[in-house]
């Protein structure tokens, strides 16, 4: 190339260098200071101009104050704790109680003879012991644990199994909304085992822990789940087939479903669609009700055989091929035990 030609090249360069915008990668060639910084080298942005993320320590320049916390452990407990439907349940188990409470103090307050109209009758220090609905405060026991707190929800527990004939499920709704209510109070004082104040302590004495936890209340408790065992609460279930039932209804399905009939299918000598469903539909409940009966399985549990219970590969001395089924864990409340959960005993 001439060299004046590339001489007006090389000007024509400098001179779109000089009077076009900076570019990032080709800065230009004169060197006079710029009073606009450019923006790529703002402190936080890019070289394109966008912001970017930058360190906790450069963040807070401007201001060190750290954020204040406003997550409160009593509202995550609260909402998450026990599920919506729950909680729901044990609302209507605390107000029906309250409000029973309230009946019957009002019931044995009136029955009182009291030697005027105008006085109230007389209650003795300890005379509340045997008759818990005369305490000074037992119209709020169910909501602040009080000493006669324990009585009066063996009482509530009582009256809703025995007279008003209730089962045993009852009486673990009961308890369990009360224990949860009582362990929400704020303070934590009414958790872990029950301490009341004695007849005989300085006034002031106040009680701790949780009062479902009371002798009194766990022996209501026992007592209710014995007398429904005894009383045959368990046939509210299905019962267990017996043997000559179950030969019954093998001898209607080979009537249906004789042997030749069997023996055609498996030999692929039937054409008929619904003649081969017959034969499946019999074979598939014969071999079902079989191997439950072997197990000695609810039909539930059956069904719910996973692929990992079986074990094909399993020897014994006595050499007969065969298959091992696990049924350990087949429960919710064996898998909770083996991990250890707290809640077990409430799921019993």
């Amino acid at each position: 190339m001439d060299p004046t030609i590339q001489k007006d090249h090389a000007t024509d360069i400098t001179q779109a260098r000089t009077h076009h915008h900076p570019n990032p990668l080709h800065p230009p060639l004169n060197t006079k200071p710029n009073p606009i910084q450019p923006l790529y080298d703002k402190p936080g942005t890019s070289l394109m101009g966008h912001s970017k993320k930058v360190g906790k320590a450069q963040a807070r320049t401007t201001s060190d104050q750290v954020p204040v916390s406003t997550g409160a452990p009593s509202s995550l407990v609260s909402t998450h704790l026990k599920a919506p439907k729950t909680r729901q349940t044990y609302n209507a188990q605390l107000n029906r109680g309250r409000k029973w409470l309230i009946q019957q103090v009002e019931a044995h307050a009136s029955a009182r003879a009291a030697p005027s109209p105008h006085e109230p009758p007389v209650v003795l220090d300890d005379e509340w012991i045997q008759n818990p609905f005369l305490h000074p405060k037992a119209h709020t026991a169910l909501d602040t644990p009080e000493a006669c707190t324990p009585a009066l929800l063996a009482q509530y527990i009582t009256h809703q199994c025995v007279t008003e004939h209730l089962s045993e499920s009852t009486a673990s709704a009961i308890h369990a909304a009360f224990k949860l209510a009582f362990m929400e109070i704020p303070g934590g004082k009414y958790t872990g085992p029950w301490r009341s104040p004695q007849s005989s302590a300085p006034e002031g004495s106040e009680c701790s822990g949780n009062p479902c936890d009371d002798l009194l209340v766990r022996n209501v408790m026992k007592s209710i789940r014995n007398r429904d065992w005894v009383e045959g609460a368990q046939h509210q279930h299905s019962c267990a087939m017996k043997l000559q039932d179950l030969r019954t209804i093998w001898e209607i399905s080979m009537k249906h479903c004789p042997g030749n009939v069997v023996d055609r299918a498996l030999g692929g000598g039937l054409a008929d669609l619904e003649e081969r469903a017959l034969v499946f539909k019999h074979l598939l409940w014969r071999a079902f009700s079989s191997l439950a009966w072997t197990l000695w399985t609810q039909n539930f549990e059956t069904t719910n055989f996973h692929f990992s219970d079986l074990n094909y590969d399993h020897q014994e001395d006595h050499g007969v091929p065969h298959v091992q089924i696990t049924l350990s864990n087949c429960k919710g409340w064996q898998k909770r035990a083996q991990k250890g959960d707290p809640n077990l005993e409430e799921l019993r």
